[in-house]
């Protein structure tokens, strides 16, 4: 299942790579930034912004400068990160995460929910 998944993806990237890259006001500068910094720190990167502002291509992007020795993970799943289904997706990255590099998920999967427990709550008693 995991390999038809990765196939598809690959598909939709190789699709979406064939379209020309614009710079668009900077975004060539902070993507420059984000690698140099996934380059010493690691990361986790979330893109977001309203439709049709180029998302999609910046991600396809992104997918096409990282180094073939370093894991890409990206899933186009087109929910708010503060919707449960959303949560549930960026669990199961990080146990794809974990199984890729053989790290235990366990203190990874409980602080990410446990730091999505408090977001939920916060949101609820401040009233949004």
């Amino acid at each position: 299942m995991f390999s038809d998944n990765n196939r598809k993806v690959e598909g939709f990237l190789t699709e979406r790579l064939q379209r020309p890259w614009h710079d668009v006001g900077g975004v060539d500068a902070k993507i420059k930034e984000l690698f140099r910094l996934a380059a010493t720190e690691g990361g986790v990167y979330l893109l977001q912004g309203p439709e049709l502002c180029g998302k999609t291509r910046t991600l396809c992007h992104l997918y096409e400068q990282v180094p073939l020795t370093a894991f890409k993970l990206i899933r186009f799943i087109g929910l708010t990160y503060s919707s449960s289904f959303a949560h549930e997706v960026w669990r199961q990255i990080n146990l794809q995460l974990c199984a890729l590099t053989g790290r235990d998920p366990h203190n990874i999967i409980s602080v990410s929910d446990r730091s999505y427990h408090e977001y939920s709550d916060a949101n609820v008693d401040d009233g949004y």
